[in-house]
């Protein structure tokens, strides 16, 4: 470990910029390898705006090709990997299923299936696992979805994140990194904080049980938190947005 950050350091002494998709990002860089914050740019990511929101009665219909009843409300999570907490919001989702039964959780993502399968026992039927999915199939799950939940243990700047709020869906995600600053906490979903511990960090499940709780009780609160999502993806994670930050970026400090 010592010889791979000596080596990054002389890589990042280096160069003349280190463009970092998070502010987290950028202040770990700087204390880790005693970098001055100016030599650091921060461009988040960006996509292109391939939404189709649904009225009421077509989100219903989709809801139905899909054999889901009426009543559920779907929580969606994309990324099947340890590092993306799924085994904590499984054992979250069996608690959750006691208080509110009419939910499904919705896995997507290919991986290590047999761990997490067993760990849903005995809650088979109210979670189901998609395999990894094309993007017209997985935007028409981001359609019909009530709730997407990022429990990860890193990220910088999700694509998952920045899908889901496109498709105007209320977040809940830890402060892992760069998801804190993707969403705004109370207004556009909800934050659920990481425990660090001197060997090993957790997550919250307690607050993730509760802050899922509350959108799946509250249609008003999901509706305004959809609402403040799909905002939040138009004034910082459009295509147009990046696109115009990296020509900034290459205008001023390239050219």
């Amino acid at each position: 470990i010592k010889e791979i950050c000596e080596k990054e350091k002389n890589v990042f002494e280096q160069v003349d910029k280190i463009i970092c998709l998070s502010n987290s990002t950028q202040n770990l860089l700087s204390k880790i390898y005693d970098l001055p914050i100016n030599k650091f740019c921060i461009l988040y990511n960006g996509l292109k705006d391939e939404s189709i929101l649904l009225n009421s009665d077509k989100r219903l219909n989709l809801k139905k090709n899909f054999l889901f009843s009426k009543e559920e409300k779907i929580i969606l999570f994309v990324g099947l990997d340890e590092i993306k907490g799924l085994g904590e919001l499984i054992f979250t989702f069996k608690k959750l299923l006691q208080i509110d039964p009419y939910c499904h959780l919705v896995i997507v993502g290919d991986g290590f299936y047999s761990y997490y399968l067993n760990s849903c026992n005995p809650t088979w039927n109210k979670i189901t696992f998609t395999g990894k999915l094309n993007k017209e199939d997985l935007y028409k799950l981001y359609q019909i979805a009530d709730i997407g939940v990022l429990p990860s243990f890193h990220e910088q700047c999700s694509y998952v994140a920045i899908e889901m709020m496109m498709y105007g869906i209320p977040l809940v995600a830890s402060t892992s990194t760069g998801l804190s600053e993707m969403i705004e906490d109370g207004v556009s979903g909800y934050h659920i904080p990481i425990i660090e511990y001197e060997n090993h960090t957790d997550l919250n499940t307690y607050e993730l049980q509760s802050k899922l709780l509350i959108l799946l009780k509250d249609s008003s609160m999901r509706k305004e938190m959809a609402k403040n999502s799909r905002l939040r993806y138009e004034r910082y994670y459009t295509s147009e947005i990046f696109s115009s930050c990296m020509q900034e970026f290459y205008n001023r400090f390239v050219l």
